[in-house]
């Protein structure tokens, strides 16, 4: 530990020259901004969450087959295993709301993906970036635009705030004024900016060139010109007061610049073509059909008969099994919800491994397990139920009987009973416990998981309810 914070001491110095001539953000204006939180890098591991705020695109953050991708959500998740804390990606309803949600301590970090657009506010403080890129011209048709001279005369749509923003005014100015600059819609992002233009709704688009690349293979009928504007840094933000927590994030994305990280993700989500395309098409897919994955019917069909919310059950499905029908546990368990065979033959089915059996049963005996903490607050009992699912009702009862003589709430999960269990592996608690040992910890991040994947899947259909398909 002593070597890990000698290692952040020694690499800080070393940038200190680096960071004095790195592109920062203005001075802060907006009072009303001003950081009302002061979480720093021992507040996030105390809590054991690591959470990223991240905006829902192609690139940054999306649902493939039911699990998270996206090249921001790779770098946060080995970035929070290095931290040994667990990873929630948090998504604010557009990129204007990134700052204000960082500064009320709704996230940790703001991830907001090649470019795409921060407000152009001092409250959040670059870390070291971990790439860099630019913002190009993207038109309808075969005809490129051959020089930014030819701007002139036209409608012009840009994400306003965003570095391509300014780069389109800065054009202006020297056009003369001749450019009609459009800010693209509150809560448009630069899929939904490119698939109007594909679609002959907007003239031109000033979009992130990775991201334009990417679009051009979902749209091919739009056309890439020249870029606009000076390399810009991609990188993460923080608050100000944050600085343990910057200087880890600086030592991470030093490695990953030294270890070629950003090159191999890069390559996987921009580069390959028809990887990109695969990726793109899925992104687009949940945006209009909201599919997590190829059993949500009968899910939602389970669901409804339990009284239990769909997504909660796909959630238990993909951390039980991937969404893989015929997996069996080394401990016996089997199929979509991994259910022990005596369980399912006390449910009455007859092929365990069938899908459909299978989701139904388990949705059954997951309800039974959150009805019998049906006096608690509905999160309270659905993590109770979560971890009786997992490992047994006299587990759970162990872990809040001792929840107790430590003085902690035995009807509180987050941080009570969930602190607790994690004692359970020890002896000088297990031996007095009815249920005796077991390993707390794995339990309490079997219920954590299902949790945010939860929350994310209700993000994300938020999003889908909310927005246009593109």
């Amino acid at each position: 530990m002593y070597f890990y914070w000698f290692i952040i001491m020694i690499f800080t110095l070393f940038q200190a020259s680096a960071w004095v001539n790195m592109p920062s953000l203005p001075r802060m204006e907006d009072a009303s901004l001003a950081t009302t939180v002061r979480e720093d890098l021992p507040d996030i591991q105390k809590r054991d969450t690591l959470r990223v705020i991240t905006q829902h695109s192609a690139s940054s953050y999306f649902l493939f087959r039911g699990d998270e991708r996206g090249l921001e959500y790779e770098l946060a998740r080995q970035f929070a295993d290095m931290l040994d804390v667990h990873l929630q990606m948090v998504i604010p309803p557009t990129p204007e709301d990134m700052i204000p949600w960082l500064m009320e301590g709704k996230g940790d970090i703001i991830a907001p993906g090649l470019l795409t657009a921060v407000p152009n506010h001092p409250v959040a403080l670059r870390c070291l970036p971990y790439d860099s890129s630019y913002f190009v011209v993207v038109t309808r048709g075969s005809a490129a635009v051959a020089s930014l001279d030819e701007l002139a005369g036209r409608t012009v749509h840009a994400i306003p705030s965003g570095p391509g923003y300014y780069a389109l005014i800065d054009l202006n100015t020297q056009l003369g004024g001749a450019v009609t600059i459009a800010p693209a819609p509150s809560g448009w992002d630069y899929e939904m900016l490119l698939a109007a233009l594909s679609k002959g709704e907007v003239e031109a688009v000033i979009a992130p060139w990775p991201l334009a690349k990417i679009e051009r293979s979902y749209h091919q009928n739009i056309t890439i010109g020249p870029r606009i504007g000076q390399n810009e840094p991609v990188g993460w933000y923080v608050r100000p007061s944050a600085n343990q927590l910057r200087d880890a994030v600086d030592v991470f994305m030093s490695r990953v610049q030294s270890s070629g990280i950003t090159a191999t993700l890069r390559a996987k989500y921009f580069d390959k073509g028809e990887r990109a395309a695969r990726y793109r098409a899925a992104s687009a897919r949940f945006l209009r059909e909201g599919q997590i994955s190829p059993y949500d019917r009968t899910m939602k069909l389970a669901a409804e008969e339990a009284g239990l919310d769909w997504l909660l059950v796909a959630a238990v499905a993909y951390e039980e099994s991937g969404f893989a029908h015929d997996m069996e546990s080394p401990m016996g368990a089997v199929g979509l919800m991994q259910i022990m065979p005596e369980t399912a033959a006390s449910l009455g089915v007859a092929d365990v491994l069938d899908p459909v059996q299978n989701i139904h049963a388990g949705t059954r005996y997951l309800r039974d397990q959150i009805a019998q903490f049906g006096s608690l607050e509905k999160r309270d009992a659905i993590a109770f139920g979560l971890a009786a699912y997992n490992v047994g009702l006299g587990h759970v009862e162990d872990a809040r009987k001792l929840a107790a003589e430590i003085g902690r709430d035995p009807n509180r999960w987050r941080g009570n009973v969930e602190a607790a269990m994690e004692l359970l592996a020890h002896q000088r608690f297990y031996r007095r416990a009815s249920s005796g040992y077991f390993r707390g910890s794995e339990t309490a991040r079997y219920v954590n998981a299902v949790l945010a994947r939860w929350e994310t899947y209700e993000r994300m259909m938020r999003r889908v309810g909310s927005q246009p398909a593109v």
